[in-house]
């Protein structure tokens, strides 16, 4: 759609990031009942949860 890419400078990050791995990407449906998406939702959502509060943790995630 030619407009400019949103958060480019991360993207960048990314791809460089990922340079020297193999990596297949996939499209899943948001909210669909997969449950490695619904697990990278919640632990998403804790992120900013966290990020919001202030607090820092050095502790694992909940588990699944």
């Amino acid at each position: 759609d030619k407009q400019p890419v949103q958060n480019r400078d991360l993207w960048e990050r990314l791809d460089a990031a990922l340079a020297a791995h193999d990596i297949t990407w996939s499209w899943v449906r948001g909210h669909s009942g997969n449950r490695f998406n619904e697990r990278a939702d919640q632990l998403a959502r804790l992120a900013v949860e966290i990020e919001a509060s202030g607090r820092q943790t050095t502790s694992d995630p909940p588990p699944a």
